[in-house]
């Protein structure tokens, strides 16, 4: 039987603990009655919630439960890390005791596993350290600061690597679910999971992160003409030469502005207008029913054929893929009316 340990801190999103939970301890027979599948595969995991304390605060006025106390659990085989309601913009502190716990199981024999977040505590405790990883997509530039040496590939939802394959990494909060497919179709066979996937109607996010990222533009700064800047370029999408024109309403040389620019921002001033603008394009991918010529145009690209190639490039998608993936579906829709 696979034993796994679901960490639980007051940082963790109580529904990305509970949800695993339910969904690996769910009875093979009650799965069976629902499919009417014959019983082709078990389970038989295991689950216990360790935590440092018996009753552990949630984020947001939830507490959970532990099994467990962290100073008692040992021998597991799967450890799993759940998202975790984290500033995006301060380095994570974490308790010695847990990256300590995190180390020891791994060094051990453990499958370490992580979803969201909950990556930033796999890459406190180092055991990333040179290997692949992912994480949410606001949490990118964050993971990349605290933690170099990890090979983040934060395009994609599900990443596997280390020694025998113990360290797996997803994506954003919902791709626990992805997480906890994986698991049970490694420990307990690709039947096992098609039937999980059935019955909770689960399906694996194949798309690539990027497309569901938003342009999170640094604001907090304290360069005024650099603000400015932002602010005439966020209200002035579509103009037809943007960098040259905030450049000369700036009042700086060419140079300096560029500089100073990149340094608060983190881009380019020309790849600080594609992401405005690539975010305007999604927004009216999602609520118009415009051609993308149109779209491309309104965004401030004349050329359609470049545009498309442009939000491929940016987004993993084309705008007619990403239309498809986002806007409301047409039978909700009808319902909202």
């Amino acid at each position: 039987m696979t034993r796994i340990f679901l960490l639980t801190l007051p940082e963790s999103f109580a529904s990305g603990v509970l949800g695993p939970a339910d969904l690996l301890a769910t009875d093979d027979n009650f799965l069976d009655r629902i499919t009417g599948e014959p019983q082709r595969s078990h389970q038989r995991f295991h689950i216990e919630l360790v935590g440092q304390e018996p009753t552990v605060p949630a984020p947001f006025g939830r507490a959970v439960s532990v099994d467990r106390l962290l100073a008692d659990a040992e021998g597991a085989d799967v450890i799993y890390v759940p998202p975790l309601a984290l500033p995006p913009d301060q380095t994570p502190a974490f308790h010695p005791e847990v990256l300590e716990w995190l180390r020891r199981e791994h060094g051990s024999g453990a499958l370490i596993c992580a979803a969201c977040t909950g990556t930033l505590l796999m890459g406190a405790s180092g055991i990333l350290d040179g290997e692949p990883a992912t994480t949410h997509w606001a949490y990118s530039e964050l993971f990349r600061r605290c933690y170099p040496r990890v090979e983040l590939q934060p395009q994609r939802t599900l990443v596997v690597g280390g020694e025998e394959q113990r360290l797996v990494t997803a994506g954003a909060h919902a791709s626990w679910h992805d997480l906890m497919l994986f698991l049970i179709h490694r420990f307990a066979g690709a039947a096992a999971a098609r039937k999980v996937a059935k019955v909770f109607l689960l399906d694996w996010h194949d798309l690539d992160q990027s497309a569901y990222a938003c342009f999170r533009t640094p604001l907090q700064h304290g360069d005024e003409v650099i603000l400015g800047a932002q602010q005439w370029l966020a209200a002035n999408v579509p103009h037809a030469s943007p960098v040259e024109a905030v450049v000369a309403r700036s009042g700086l040389p060419p140079r300096s502005f560029l500089r100073r620019f990149r340094q608060v921002t983190g881009h380019t001033p020309l790849r600080y207008v594609q992401q405005l603008r690539i975010d305007r394009a999604k927004t009216l991918l999602e609520e118009s029913d415009d051609p993308v010529e149109s779209i491309a145009a309104q965004t401030g690209y004349e050329d359609a054929p470049y545009f498309r190639r442009l939000f491929k490039r940016t987004t993993g998608m084309t705008p007619a893929e990403y239309r498809r993936s986002f806007r409301t579906p047409a039978n909700v829709a009808a319902l909202l009316e």
